[in-house]
């Protein structure tokens, strides 16, 4: 033990001499060394993950972090980290811990490559600082850092029922009440759909995309969104919402009105001179109108967002005619025809010319 020492003399009897005249002093001059570090279990360690690492010394030795925090130094392909003292003053293992924080990734294996006091001591009981010198260091090629979270998406709904189909982007309107929405991933993670923040189900994950039959009723919004886990567990942050709203009922194509005579003198079964007109009405906007003239379609009005639609009639030869109409709406429903039609007679042959005008003069002399 460091100190300093005298000699005494104890004689047969028990008698003590006094102490003799000179003093032997010991002192440790020896520094504390790292006898070996210790390094975590080989993986891949996402976000949030601990790697513990412990540094064993030649002797005890204790911790002193008024300072500042002793760290060991680690390189990964992403940049340095640091892995700080944890515990073990007092005794010859000091456990140094690394948290895995967002960004942090390494995959050929981290590097640990030195201590550093950073402000911090570490003595042994002579108050000998520690040699700082690393030395057999357990192997960290298998030590991989992933604490890249995966980014989630929805990059279609794809429709596959009425006349409007294929792959929709977010706002559409729908009449497919199994909707497949889908998006890309990264291989063998796992992906959770949302409706808002209702949970609705697992998607299912091929190769380096995703897949989900999504459940759509009529008359209600959907705001879908995605979360991504990767095979390491890092979580993603959701999609954006992908809103689509379903539309499974087919417009009331009663409800709105087939009218409009531009052209004609006379309509509803009584005679008019011109062979064109024009019909005119009122529909859902976003929908195409179908024109029917006497059990067969003969024209299409296209969507817009307008309430209103025209069709131009032309090349009638005479004859009774009976116009209907159905409506497609935005999301592909069709109507049945319209149970009211809209009646026409066309009478192009003018009248014979006037025979056998008699003229009498009512002034005449009997």
């Amino acid at each position: 033990v460091n100190g300093s020492y005298k000699v005494y003399t104890v004689d047969a009897a028990g008698n003590l001499s006094a102490a003799s005249s000179n003093t032997v002093t010991i002192q440790d001059l020896t520094p504390p060394t790292v006898s070996s570090v210790n390094v975590p279990a080989n993986g891949t360690y996402a976000q949030n993950a601990v790697l513990s690492f412990t540094v064993n010394t030649s002797e005890v030795v204790n911790v002193v972090t008024t300072g500042g925090m002793p760290r060991l130094v680690i390189t990964l392909t992403s940049g340095t980290v640091y892995a700080t003292y944890a515990s073990g003053s007092g005794t010859n293992a000091l456990v140094f811990n690394y948290t895995v924080q967002s960004g942090h990734a390494d995959g050929n294996g981290l590097v640990v490559i030195s201590l550093e006091l950073n402000g911090g001591t570490i003595k042994d009981a002579a108050s000998n600082n520690i040699n700082t010198s690393l030395n057999s260091i357990g192997v960290t090629s298998a030590l991989l850092i992933d604490g890249v979270a995966p980014t989630a998406n929805i990059t279609a709904a794809t429709d596959n029922v009425g006349s409007v189909t294929g792959a929709f982007a977010s706002g559409a309107r729908t009449d497919d009440n199994a909707l497949v929405l889908s998006g890309t991933c990264e291989a063998n993670s796992t992906v959770n759909v949302y409706n808002g923040t209702n949970f609705l189900s697992a998607a299912i994950v091929t190769s380096n995309t995703w897949s989900y039959t999504a459940t759509v009723n009529n008359a209600t919004i959907y705001q879908f969104n995605v979360v991504e886990t990767d095979v390491n567990g890092n979580v993603s942050v959701p999609s954006s919402n992908f809103t689509i709203t379903g539309d499974t009922a087919a417009p009331s194509v009663d409800g709105y009105s087939l009218s409009g005579t531009t052209g004609i003198t006379t309509i509803n079964g009584t005679n008019f001179s011109s062979n064109s007109f024009t019909l005119a009405g009122t529909r859902e906007s976003g929908s195409s109108v179908q024109v029917w003239k006497d059990g067969t379609q003969i024209g299409n009005v296209t969507s817009d967002i307008s309430t209103s639609w025209t069709y131009n009639v032309t090349g009638l030869s005479a004859g009774n005619y009976a116009f209907k109409v159905k409506m497609t709406d935005a999301a592909g429903n069709t109507s049945d025809l319209s149970s009211t039609s809209f009646d026409v007679s066309v009478d192009t042959t003018p009248p014979a010319v006037p025979s056998n005008v008699v003229v009498e003069d009512s002034n005449q002399q009997t």
